[in-house]
């Protein structure tokens, strides 16, 4: 993995070749980012930068045989601790599940998110953690000696899913490390460390990209695309260049986002509370990783909404044809009053199911909450029309 394979996301490249450069490497670091952003790539890249035998000043040359052997997750001083599931008897748990997260990472290279991996792991109504076997297989590991003479690394993915024993058990590793050991940790939830892990890392934070950032990270992932394509992904993306691609990558799942949308809307204007709880569990049926993209779908549509309501000038094409027709019928019902109770139910319903709450259930509240938000806005649009209408027969 180089820096170059890394579309985008050049502040935090600056940064870590900044501490390469500086000859003071941290050795406890804490990449701060949102789900699908490329921690875990950015470290493998800093490593692979870190034991290349030919440096250039921005990457690592790719050729040479440490370069060749990092890139293919073959290297021996590279070690990688995560999330699994059924492991509690494992002397070395991340370990078991190596050869599945290898086929991800090498598949997905720079672009993949916490779902890619639960799917990887087939991990079902499984909530992945880390156990507290990869603590005592770590220090087993790093108490050998330094395979290839340069620097080893231990990438800690979702840290935060580790249990306080396997935490404790860490710190001191962390505090002390050997020689030339660098522990990077990839978070999505740093709050949720225990602080006297995360008071002893250094932080740097992943931020989104802009709008012209994504626009020219996408037309280097793909030269044929169209300036228009380059836009509704971006507007689709919040800044998260693996969004962005799936938005482009997957136009025929997106009809099934649009058709849930639909039916949500018109099953909370007509109150039919028995149809709602019937599409929450045909959703269900789908998966956690559907149920969380079509969630995070209706999420972008409410904003286009919003945005449609108070922006004359918000290009509409944007929106497929579907889209732009539930967005003139649903006109008046988003607005700056409600929006933020809409994005908090369903953001809050994105982390129960993450979490592995039963998606079923998390749904069916939410749809509940969502009637309960829009009912008076509804009825407000439902008066407007009304009004309209009469002054249009007088």
């Amino acid at each position: 993995m180089q820096f170059k394979d890394i579309l985008g996301y050049s502040s935090t490249k600056k940064e870590l070749l900044s501490l390469a450069h500086s000859g003071k490497i941290p050795h406890n670091i804490l990449l701060d980012q949102l789900d699908g952003m490329p921690g875990v790539p950015l470290a493998w890249a800093w490593f692979q930068y870190l034991n290349c035998e030919h440096p250039q000043e921005d990457d690592s040359c790719g050729t040479c045989r440490h370069c060749k052997m990092i890139a293919e997750l073959a290297y021996p001083d590279l070690y990688f601790i995560y999330p699994v599931v059924g492991a509690a008897g494992s002397e070395d748990p991340s370990g078991d599940f190596f050869s599945k997260w290898q086929e991800m990472l090498l598949a997905k290279r720079a672009y993949f998110s916490s779902e890619d991996w639960l799917e990887a792991l087939k991990a079902d109504n499984s909530r992945p953690i880390i156990y507290s076997g990869d603590a005592l297989s770590i220090e087993r590991k790093l108490s050998l000696h330094i395979s290839e003479s340069g620097y080893r690394m231990v990438i800690i993915y979702q840290p935060e899913r580790m249990r306080e024993e396997m935490a404790n058990k860490l710190l001191k590793l962390m505090e002390e490390p050997p020689e030339k050991t660098l522990f990077v940790s990839v978070s999505l939830d740093p709050d949720r460390l225990l602080e006297t892990i995360l008071s002893r890392m250094q932080r740097l934070e992943i931020g989104t990209l802009t709008h012209e950032e994504m626009e020219h990270a996408l037309l280097e992932y793909d030269h044929s695309l169209s300036k228009n394509d380059c836009y509704i992904a971006t507007e689709r993306a919040e800044g998260i260049l693996y969004k962005a691609i799936n938005t482009l990558q997957n136009s025929q799942q997106n009809l099934s986002y649009t058709k849930d949308y639909n039916f949500v809307i018109k099953y909370i204007e007509s109150k039919e509370v028995g149809q709602l709880k019937a599409l929450s569990e045909e959703m269900a049926k789908k998966g956690r990783e559907y149920v969380v993209a079509s969630l995070e779908y209706l999420l972008a549509n409410l904003r286009f909404a919003l945005r449609c309501g108070i922006d004359a000038s918000f290009p509409r094409e944007t929106m497929n044809r579907p889209e732009q027709q539930i967005e003139q019928y649903i006109r008046g019902w988003v607005h700056s009053g409600n929006i933020l109770p809409l994005y908090d139910a369903i953001e809050q319903a994105i982390a129960h199911i993450k979490g592995n709450v039963v998606s079923k259930i998390v749904l069916f509240d939410l749809f509940m909450q969502l009637s309960v938000i829009l009912t008076p806005s509804i009825k407000e649009a439902s008066l407007t029309k009304i009004k309209a209408r009469q002054k249009e027969n007088k």
